[in-house]
């Protein structure tokens, strides 16, 4: 199967909150407004990205991760002026509704800014939410930015 993500020209209309549960290791990007719907997942190793299957648009994100082995970075910051889009799956899941990839995500943190890296080397960001931007390179996502990141 050949996945193939893009931004879309639009304004992505589910803003969400993302949010760490240190308890739980937890990291987690939820739609304010939730939707009862099918799913296609994206999994690299314990990060799962969740579009939904008849829009075909991004949804939300969680992952089980140990804040204590993310990286600070002093120099981390939420990108400004990015082109604004909806984060949607062009072509791919025509049999399955789960894509697994071999990439471990890597997070950065600075302050309430979080970074999930999953290869973010020459990418083009988008902001696709309030709060978030998505990283794309050929058609696939290389990073998440998060800012306002709620700890618990």
């Amino acid at each position: 199967m050949h996945l193939k993500i893009d931004s879309v020209k639009g304004i992505h209309e589910l803003n969400g909150v993302a949010f760490y549960i240190q308890d739980e290791y937890a990291f987690n990007y939820k739609p304010k407004r939730l939707k009862k719907s099918s799913s296609l997942l994206l999994i690299y190793d314990t990060l799962t990205i969740v579009f939904e299957e008849e829009s075909r648009q991004f949804y939300s994100l969680d992952a089980y991760t140990n804040k204590d082995i993310w990286k600070h970075d002093r120099n981390l910051s939420f990108p400004q002026d990015c082109p604004e889009g909806i984060l949607s799956i062009l072509e791919g899941f025509e049999d399955d509704h789960i894509e697994s990839f071999k990439f471990v995500p890597e997070f950065y943190y600075n302050d309430n800014v979080v970074m999930i890296d999953i290869n973010n080397h020459d990418s083009k960001f988008y902001k696709i939410g309030e709060n978030v931007i998505v990283g794309l390179r050929d058609h696939q996502i290389t990073s998440f930015i998060f800012k306002s990141v709620e700890f618990r």
